[in-house]
């Protein structure tokens, strides 16, 4: 019989090692009944589903070809026995043959919720088409396979419950036996062990032949050896005495560690208590305030800075503590030690105790001096290329205008040449057909001023002459400036050439021209711009960066508002502007400047207020270089007898090419459409000896219809006409392996030049 455990409690905490050990192996070989449980039922589970896959591929490969051809034949009662054949397979519950949301055919019932349902489309292949022919729907229950899992698991859980509860009952029993009991006897024997009873050995009370010896032999020995070393205490207690001394000395070099590390910190570190007293801070932290740590633990903010400083730090360590998170703010302060000044991001942050008591404030700034500056900068280069994209805006602009006024001068241009052919020498009708023509060459010009002012474009320098830019500018300038402005000029013919780039010294005589402008748009004045050409033996020091020599100097003079002397040394800032904002901003003086010093030249700036500006740019003078003369531009015409294919959207340019190149002997076919154009070729591919199209045009634009046309016959030359284009100039057209490109408006003997030329040069293959 099994004695009462005397130490037995009501509370299974106060249980015996029995009890718990009975306890334990009942709920680990519970839980590993619930986990073998669970993974059976895990793999039944996706056994089952594999059964479903597995029938899913059985539908597609054996079912799915016979119901396709039987719905292509339309034979509805097949249809409905193949789809009742289908729900003889495994936990299929319900199946429909759907076409455009019509039902065709269907069996079963949808009734449970948990189901997966796959769906086949049915196309048929007729010819080399495929025809839908409706959605064959597969709706599988998973209630059945859930039935047969919860069976496996009831099955599972009765079966190991039983074995539990008998391998359970028989380690209850071998556990007292081997342990249980022979605790219950060292137990007795510790509670009587005392001084007087040390000499009494303690003895198991078993029989060592039939049960062998274990641990609790082992155990009894140590006990009687504890009697023997109760004397070694004394000694073991001296020397956790001595571990707990170099513990305490290892506790002092870690702080000492960390405070070395807090120093080496390059933010400011510091720590206050409720009331604002110092309780700590770093080397950096010193600095500010120009004291030691000593010093500063133990005072307030107010001992260091000036109140209303003092103030507002205390005003911050306030706020940290009732919000309670940290808090950050800026700071600019001045370094006691030093006196340099630094704006400060601060984190002041809440400290609390192990009770959670909020018993400081913890500080770390951070010098963010640089980071402040370069947000600056960022703005500024933000509000630079906002300007730079208006620029470019004005730009995108004026190409479009230029595009569409081009497409009008060129059919003037063409009927004026052809109007004044038709006319007799001695006809009073010449002089007004020459003024026509003169006038649309003056429009054509000012369109490619307004087009040279307005590309972007890398710098091309080369010799050029500053009379003929000058006069390009004014021409432009006249056309846009009111007349309560007066323009005089003064321009030295004799002036020398200089190196530069033309699209570049145009946009800036024109901008600064229009800033001149600007000066005088209230009350008028007059705008005077002169050439001249000068000798610098002694530079002065306001051009201390050019040498000695010869140069070309600009002048642009107004006589407006003027500028403030105070304002002088900033006006080649970038983007300085003294003018309000919807005025713009143009160049800006700092772009001007530097493209008068790529060009090796300078510029120097006069202005008082309410007398007036004057620009001065100075260019160096290259050396005389012979001129080329001009080419003869007034040889006849050159015709042929060729077949031209025109291409172009605007009727009125088609008309006029077709009358154009007859006269020159031409057979023509007009077309006004880029996919009219490509059809009609494709027709007749050897009945044209060239094209001529437009470069913008609805549907296809000249480079695709090129491309098409040459994917035909790759020999055919072709010729593209643009009013305007940032797709494609002459040298991409190169590129792009087209013979000819021409600029409208274009004159009658341009376009002839151009077509005997890529007729000529271009050699046709059969």
């Amino acid at each position: 019989m099994i004695p009462t455990d005397p130490f037995k409690k009501k509370s299974i905490f106060q249980w015996g090692i029995t009890q718990k050990f009975i306890l334990c192996i009942l709920l680990f070989s519970f839980l590993v009944t619930l986990v073998l449980t669970g993974i059976q039922l895990y793999m039944g589970y996706h056994a089952g589903l594999d059964t479903i896959k597995k029938s899913i591929c059985q539908v597609e490969e054996s079912y799915l070809p016979g119901i396709i051809n039987t719905l292509w034949v339309s034979d509805t009662p097949l249809l409905n026995t193949q789809i009742n054949g289908l729900m003889k397979l495994r936990d299929i519950q319900y199946i429909d043959v759907v076409y455009k949301d019509e039902t065709l055919a269907k069996t079963g019932n949808l009734i449970d919720e948990h189901v997966i349902m796959k769906e086949f489309p049915l196309p048929y292949t007729y010819g080399d088409k495929t025809i839908s022919l409706g959605t064959l729907r597969l709706v599988y229950t998973l209630k059945n396979l859930r039935n047969r899992l919860v069976k496996n698991a009831v099955s599972i859980i009765i079966s190991q419950s039983i074995l539990l509860f008998l391998v359970s009952g028989f380690m209850f029993v071998i556990f007292y036996l081997l342990v249980a009991r022979h605790l219950y006897a060292l137990v007795n024997y510790t509670k009587s062990l005392g001084v007087a009873t040390l000499d009494t050995p303690f003895s198991l009370k078993r029989h060592i032949k039939s049960w062998g010896k274990d641990e609790f032999d082992i155990l009894a020995n140590a006990v009687n050896d504890m009697r023997i070393n109760l004397n070694d205490s004394y000694s073991h207690l001296k020397g956790e005495i001595l571990e707990r001394k170099q513990a305490e000395a290892s506790l002092r070099e870690n702080e000492g560690r960390l405070k070395t590390l807090v120093n080496t910190i390059p933010d400011l570190v510091w720590l206050k208590n409720l009331e604002g007293v110092y309780l700590s801070c770093n080397s950096k932290f010193e600095r500010l305030f120009g004291a030691k740590e000593a010093h500063i633990v133990g005072r307030t903010d107010y001992e260091f800075v000036d109140k209303r400083l003092a103030d507002f730090f205390r005003e911050k360590d306030r706020a940290a503590m009732a919000a309670g998170v940290p808090i950050t703010n800026e700071e600019n302060v001045v370094y006691a030690d030093d006196g340099h000044g630094e704006i400060l991001e601060t984190v002041k942050a809440p400290m609390y105790n192990y009770q959670g008591q909020c018993v400081g404030i913890l500080g770390i700034a951070r010098d963010i001096s640089d980071r402040k500056k370069q947000e600056a900068e960022q703005a500024k280069l933000k509000i630079q290329l906002q300007q730079s994209q208006k620029m470019e805006a004005i730009g995108t602009l004026a190409g479009g205008i230029a595009h569409d006024f081009n497409n009008i001068l060129y059919p003037l241009i063409g009927f004026a040449e052809m109007l004044q052919e038709d006319l007799p020498r001695e006809s009073h009708n010449q002089e007004s057909v020459t003024q026509i023509l003169q006038a649309a060459m003056r429009a054509k010009d000012l369109v490619k001023q307004i087009l040279a002012f307005s590309r972007h474009s890398s710098q091309e320098l080369k010799p050029l002459r500053l009379q003929s830019i000058l006069k390009e500018t004014l021409t432009l300038l006249n056309a846009s400036i009111p007349k309560t402005i007066d323009i005089q000029t003064q321009i030295d013919a004799a002036c020398g050439m200089v190196v530069a780039d033309a699209t570049k010294i145009h946009q800036v005589v024109m901008n600064l021209a229009i800033n001149a402008y600007h000066a005088m748009e209230e009350s008028g004045g007059q705008l005077t711009i002169v050439l001249e050409q000068t000798q610098l033996d002694a530079i002065p020091q306001v051009l201390s960066e050019l040498l000695p020599g010869n140069y070309a100097r600009l002048k642009i003079i107004d006589t407006g508002t003027g500028i403030e002397q105070s304002l002088m040394d900033k006006i080649f800032d970038p983007y300085f502007t003294t003018k309000e904002t919807n005025k713009g901003t143009g160049l800006g003086l700092s772009v001007v400047q530097g493209i008068i010093k790529s060009c090796n030249g300078a510029i120097h700036v006069y202005s008082e207020p309410d007398k007036g500006t004057e620009v001065h740019l100075y260019l160096p003078i290259m050396k005389k270089m012979k001129e080329m003369d001009s080419s003869n531009l007034s040889e006849p015409s050159q015709g042929g007898t060729e077949t031209i294919l025109i291409v172009d959207d605007e009727e009125m340019i088609v008309e006029m090419e077709k009358l154009m190149l007859e006269r020159l002997g031409y057979h023509v076919t007009p077309l006004t459409g880029s996919v009219e154009a490509l059809a009609r070729f494709k027709e007749n591919p050897g009945a044209f000896d060239l094209v001529i199209t437009d470069m913008t045009m609805p549907r296809m634009t000249g480079i695709q219809l090129a491309n098409e046309l040459k994917s035909i016959r790759p020999d055919i030359p072709v010729i593209i006409c643009s009013g305007f284009s940032d797709q494609i100039n002459s040298d991409t057209s190169k590129a792009l392996g087209i013979q000819g490109y021409l600029m409208k408006p274009v004159i009658k003997r341009e376009l002839a030049a151009t077509i005997r030329v890529v007729l000529d040069d271009y050699t046709i293959v059969d």
